[in-house]
């Protein structure tokens, strides 16, 4: 996804004009962010000599970004404008209505809303996780997490077998639950498969939830 972040108390804890100290996980979380696949775009209002002192902090920091202040190209290309607003699927800020949550929560947001937005982009019709969680009566982060409690993991292997069926691959599904090795994935489908031949099995039930 496109993600515009706030510069000025969003990265760092300082009063403009001047710059403070990285806010607790931004630096981390904006790593992992770009380790993710997300194209970063710093969204601020410094310019001039301002903006190139925030370039070399961000630099100095280690706080990966692509773009300052401009849109990604494709997508000046896709919509055949190049507005001042920046285009983006998520807008990090400190002035958002609410305020800034903790970088630790704004990555977990992140992880839901890419979750909710594969699924839009591959016109899967599987139900989103939580709606899952809910009918299945398992807390959505049981279902995320790494729990081998026997009806969580069947639970859990069974979201990722339709996921797959509707057209996502393995290496998505496993970012998508924080998985390194995607085999864990195909190895879990493969389980799932098998499963499914049995009538009136847990597993054809909890299938069954995600085909209604």
């Amino acid at each position: 996804m496109i993600i515009a972040v706030d510069f000025d108390g969003t990265l760092h804890d300082g009063h403009w004009p001047d710059i403070g100290n990285p806010k607790y996980f931004s630096v981390e979380v904006m790593q992992r962010l770009k380790a993710d696949g997300h194209y970063l775009i710093i969204w601020t209002c410094r310019e001039g000599e301002r903006q190139t002192e925030m370039i070399n902090w961000l630099i100095g920091q280690g706080i990966p970004f692509d773009r300052v202040n401009d849109h990604k190209p494709e997508s000046v290309e896709l919509y055949g404008c190049n507005s001042r607003k920046v285009y983006a699927h998520l807008y990090i800020d400190d002035k958002q209505v609410g305020g800034l949550p903790e970088w630790t929560e704004i990555y977990q947001y992140v992880r839901e809303s890419e979750q909710e937005y594969l699924r839009t982009k591959t016109g899967c019709k599987t139900l989103s996780l939580a709606e899952y969680a809910f009918l299945v009566g398992i807390k959505q982060k049981d279902l995320t997490g790494r729990s081998r409690t026997r009806h969580i993991a069947d639970a859990r292997e069974v979201y990722w077998y339709k996921l797959h069926e509707n057209g996502y691959s393995y290496p998505q599904i496993a970012k998508m639950f924080n998985r390194r090795n995607h085999t864990t994935v195909l190895s879990a489908k493969n389980r799932i498969e098998g499963l499914l031949g049995i009538k009136d099995s847990g597993i054809v039930r909890l299938y069954n939830f995600l085909e209604n």
